[in-house]
C-alpha cells in the first residue's frame, strides 16, 4: 500500500518535520515528533468497532489511520500505527518491513518495523512506542539512549531477539521474530484483531508524550487518573479526575486532543 505525495506532504506538515533523505538522525526526527502528536491509544477502535457490522469496516489502512489522526487526533495500537508509520517512511525512500512477534507466553501479539539503513538493520516501533530507532545486531547486544529509557536488543539466535528497556517496573519488552511479514497476511491479523479475542476492545489506553513527559490513562485504573512519568526515574504525578464520563471524557479530550465524541463514546462503553 502505497501513499501519495500530496498525503505524505500533509502528514509531514501535520507533525512538524520535513521530508529528507533516509537518515538514523532523520528517522529518530520523525519518532520524536510522531510520539508527540500521534498517540497510542485504544479510544478510537473501540468506539470504530461498536458503530460498524464487521471487522474489515472497524480497522483502518495507513491512508484513513493518517486521514483520522490528522481530523480527530487518534492514533491507533500497534498493527495500525506500525503499518502506518511505514508506509509514510517507504514514501519518503526507507526500506523496512513488519514483523509480528511475541509478549512472552503471548504469541504473535506485537507488530514492529525493520528498517535498513547503511546496510544496518534497526527496530522501529511506534506501537509501543519506543521513542528512537534501536539497532540490531545479530551476534551481539545492541543498546541505545533514548529521552525516556535506554534500550537494549539482546540476539537469542535464529533470527529472535529480546527487547528490553530500563525505568520501568518490567524492564522485558517483547520478542522479536525477524521475519518479513507480507502484507496481505498481515492486513488480514489487523481485519482480525477487531474480532473474538482482539486487543484493547475492552479496555481504553491513551499514552502520549506531553511537555516532554510521558502521560498515560487507563480506563482500568481507579480513582480515574494521568499518569505523568518524569524521564529517566521511576518517578511519576497523578492528575486525578471526575467520577463519571460526563466529567472524565472533555478533561482526557482537552489533554490529549482526541476528539469528544470518540472519547465519551469509548468511555460509556467500558465504564
Amino acid at each position: 500500500m502505497k501513499m501519495t505525495p500530496a498525503q505524505i506532504t500533509d502528514v509531514l506538515a501535520y507533525l512538524g518535520v520535513k521530508a529528507q533523505p533516509p537518515s538514523l538522525p532523520a528517522i529518530d526526527e520523525m519518532l520524536h515528533a510522531y510520539t508527540r502528536k500521534v498517540p497510542w491509544e485504544s479510544m478510537s477502535r473501540i468506539a470504530r468497532r461498536a458503530r460498524v457490522t464487521t471487522n474489515a469496516d472497524a480497522c483502518l489502512m495507513p491512508s484513513t489511520f493518517w486521514a483520522s489522526a490528522m481530523v480527530h487526533g487518534t492514533g491507533g495500537t500497534c498493527y495500525e500505527s506500525n503499518y502506518a508509520f511505514l508506509t509514510l517512511l517507504r514514501g519518503l525512500g526507507y526500506e523496512g518491513y513488519l514483523t509480528i512477534n511475541n509478549m512472552g507466553e503471548k504469541k504473535g501479539c506485537h507488530s514492529a518495523i525493520i528498517l535498513t539503513l547503511d546496510d544496518s538493520d534497526y527496530l522501529v516501533d511506534v506501537g509501543m512506542p519506543f521513542h528512537v530507532a534501536i539497532p540490531i545486531h545479530p551476534a551481539k547486544k545492541t543498546a541505545c539512549l533514548g529521552q525516556f529509557h535506554t534500550y537494549s536488543i539482546t540476539p537469542q539466535g535464529d533470527e529472535i531477539y529480546t527487547i528490553e528497556r530500563d525505568n520501568h517496573p518490567n524492564p522485558y519488552c517483547y520478542t522479536i521474530i525477524n521475519k518479513p511479514m507480507a502484507e496481505d497476511v498481515y492486513q488480514q491479523i489487523l481485519i482480525n484483531d477487531y474480532g473474538a479475542g482482539g486487543l484493547f476492545l475492552d479496555r481504553a489506553i491513551i499514552t502520549k508524550v506531553i511537555d516532554d513527559r510521558v502521560w498515560r490513562f487507563d480506563s482500568h485504573s481507579r480513582p480515574f487518573q494521568i499518569e505523568i512519568f518524569v524521564p529517566f526515574s521511576s518517578d511519576k504525578f497523578f492528575q486525578y479526575m471526575g467520577k463519571d464520563v460526563q466529567t472524565v471524557a472533555p478533561a482526557l479530550s482537552h489533554a490529549f486532543g482526541i476528539h469528544l465524541d470518540i472519547i465519551h463514546t469509548t468511555l460509556t462503553l467500558v465504564i
